[in-house]
């Protein structure tokens, strides 16, 4: 399979005609509209601004508190912003394949911040105790998803089954939960222990 940019028809024959002279045989020819690809991109970025509008407005719907809501927003906000910094540096290409990945991101931000503010604010307990049970159970769900992807990627990275897109994938879900992890228990504790205990005293 060759990928090759091309702006016109007679470019993609020149090269069609150039590979049968060299011995090979063209099976099927295929191309995408330049035009087809951005509007595709947008809206799937417009999907991915939708989706973190959404998860903010119901998070503050669920809380109604400003420090904790924020710091659900803010966790999940860094959990796309880091990885999309590290797809630029490591030259991944932002698709629809990476996209998705960046929503589920959003989804996994979520349920581990949910995790640790219901444990905090809603359930008995010292601040420090109530942490350590949302961790146990938070940390140990992350670690496995990121163990999940890292045999994802290496199963189907070129060197094994070589599936397309599945490689890209991996990576960004690998980084962004890393990422997850400092986000939900350096910052959302953070603000949680001053909502807690200065916040609230003020």
């Amino acid at each position: 399979m060759v990928t090759f940019q091309a702006t016109e028809n007679s470019e993609v024959e020149a090269i069609t005609a150039a590979a049968e002279d060299a011995g090979y045989g063209v099976e099927s020819v295929q191309s995408r509209s330049p035009r087809f690809s951005t509007d595709a991109q947008q809206q799937a970025l417009f999907g991915l601004a939708v989706a973190f509008a959404g998860m903010s407005a119901l998070v503050f719907v669920l809380f109604r508190t400003f420090v904790p809501s924020i710091a659900v927003v803010a966790s999940a906000f860094s959990d796309i912003v880091i990885p999309l910094a590290l797809m630029n540096v490591l030259g991944i290409e932002l698709s629809l394949g990476t996209v998705a990945a960046l929503l589920m991101l959003i989804g996994y931000s979520v349920d581990s911040d949910l995790l640790l503010n219901n444990h905090v604010l809603r359930r008995t307990g010292d601040f420090y105790e109530s942490t350590y049970r949302a961790m146990r159970t938070g940390v140990t769900m992350t670690l496995t998803s990121i163990a999940a992807m890292i045999v994802m990627t290496i199963v189907a990275s070129p060197f094994v089954f070589g599936i397309p897109l599945l490689p890209e994938v991996g990576i960004v879900l690998v980084l962004g939960l890393t990422a997850d992890l400092m986000n939900t228990y350096l910052l959302n504790v953070s603000l949680l222990r001053y909502y807690k205990y200065e916040g609230i005293a003020r």
